[in-house]
């Protein structure tokens, strides 16, 4: 295209911003950046060098990306605690309301539900007919009760014991079952959705800096990068100098620890910590921040 630049017609653009609905609208982009967005006729005289792509029977709207939920597996229960309900049903529906705010495409974690047995292969079945994009991390998670549980994609509703995580065949299957660095793994254990008193041993330690280094490894060695669930100032440490590809949530990384992601070229999901349990603790960091 001249000068790499291009402009994509449509019926309607629909923004975000002051412009709103623009009626023959059309965006201008050059060099992969959106240049200007106005009225078709406008944007055709000026950039008459422009390629055009011609959507004009199209509305084109905005659209958003979610690298992190849990619709799909722990959302319906959570919701909906004490009903009956057809989990994947209820699923999909919160799936549906999330494209209605715009989101198009969606990472969705998948650890294994204590209550319900299905496999990331059902979770992909469920979706298959969905109108917008799903792409699925397969997990392992621990969860902060007095006395720490495991679970795992692969393993589905059957707890696991620590030894597991580790296991060579496990994290082969949980890494080649995924499609992208999302919770991989959880250095601290989470408190999920359960209140402090159920999980007082929310935010331990998991892992030592061997065992990451090793669970790191053998994603490479399957050619998938990792992800991991972390925060606290020495947790993060720990994953950047094990190797992990990413880091969620990250609560607590500090200026040094950033330059040093970035020096890794290590990307940060600075997601909220997941629950009803973290609020309270949130709050109060950030007020000391």
């Amino acid at each position: 295209m001249n000068n790499a630049g291009y402009i994509i017609r449509g019926r309607k653009i629909i923004t975000v911003g002051k412009l709103g609905t623009i009626e023959n609208g059309a965006m201008a982009v050059e060099n992969g950046k959106i240049l200007d967005v106005g009225n078709w006729n406008r944007l055709q005289n000026r950039y008459p060098g422009f390629a055009v792509i011609d959507y004009s029977a199209y509305v084109i709207t905005p659209s958003l990306v979610d690298c992190h939920t849990h619709l799909l597996e722990f959302a319906p229960s959570s919701l909906y605690p004490d009903l009956p309900i057809n989990h994947l049903k209820v699923g999909k529906d919160l799936l549906l309301d999330a494209l209605s705010s715009g989101i198009t495409a969606l990472g969705e974690q998948i650890c294994g539900h204590p209550r319900f047995d299905f496999s990331v292969s059902d979770y992909r079945k469920a979706v298959l007919n969905m109108p917008l994009d799903v792409s699925f991390a397969a997990t392992s998670i621990s969860i902060g009760f007095e006395k720490l549980v495991h679970f795992t994609a692969v393993t589905q509703s059957q707890a696991v014991g620590k030894s597991d995580l580790m296991d060579l065949n496990v994290v082969q299957m949980i890494a080649r079952a995924s499609d992208y660095p999302g919770e991989n793994l959880f250095i601290n254990a989470t408190p999920a959705n359960f209140t402090a008193d159920e999980v007082p041993r929310a935010g331990e330690v998991i892992y030592t800096l061997e065992e990451l280094k090793r669970i790191a490894e053998i994603y490479h060695q399957c050619g998938k990068r990792i992800g991991v669930h972390v925060a606290g100032e020495s947790s993060i440490k720990m994953a950047l100098d094990a190797g992990v590809d990413v880091l969620h949530h990250a609560h607590g990384i500090t200026d040094g620890l950033i330059k040093q992601a970035s020096k890794q070229r290590v990307e940060i999901v600075a997601t909220p910590m997941g629950g009803r349990t973290c609020l309270l603790i949130l709050q109060k960091m950030f007020l000391h921040w």
